[in-house]
């Protein structure tokens, strides 16, 4: 019994972090239609998508205090790998938005952000495996144009759990900005 409940606890507790506010427009099962402000990022490269450790370690210690001012910024979610653009993303949280998010000290970060507007948003859970991810883009692209939707740019994925949270209990999603309908 003790450890159900603190299997729980650990599920609760990843879940308790900040995550990004959105409108949902339309919902069809695991797939969405969203609209975000904009995000702000501290973003590091990623030359390969087997180096995804070390650019996660980079992205923590700016959040551990490895930035101008040195100060602690609390983990969010999710995390965006954004495979054309080679690099891991880490979600600033809202009042880094509004008092500024402090420079890096490590050079090869960058702060960034991804732009307000309609996103296509399909949800897919397990591992972030090479096939899953692809099955899953293949999925998004066919309801964007099943719901008649225009995408700009490439998709990108969004990962939201720690990697103790049982494969079965992980949210992940894969992210398409899309054209504004006209009414």
């Amino acid at each position: 019994m003790k450890l159900l409940v603190g299997f729980f606890a650990l599920i609760a507790t990843a879940c308790a972090i900040e995550k990004p506010e959105y409108e949902v427009l339309k919902k069809d099962g695991s797939f969405e239609v969203r609209k975000y402000s904009n995000l702000s990022l501290i973003s590091a490269p990623m030359e390969r998508m087997d180096e995804r450790n070390g650019s996660f370690r980079q992205l923590f210690q700016y959040i551990r205090g490895n930035n101008e001012g040195k100060k602690k910024i609390s983990m969010t979610a999710p995390v965006f790998l954004h495979e054309e653009e080679q690099k891991m993303s880490f979600l600033l949280p809202r009042e880094i938005e509004t008092s500024g998010a402090p420079q890096p000290s490590d050079k090869k970060l960058a702060l960034g952000t991804i732009e307000e507007g309609i996103y296509a948003v399909l949800r897919f859970s397990g591992w972030d495996e090479k096939t899953k991810q692809e099955k899953a883009q293949i999925s998004l692209q066919q309801k964007i144009k099943e719901q008649g939707l225009t995408p700009e740019g490439e998709s990108f994925f969004a990962f939201y759990n720690p990697p103790w949270i049982p494969e079965f209990f992980r949210r992940n999603e894969v992210w398409q900005k899309v054209k504004k309908q006209q009414p």
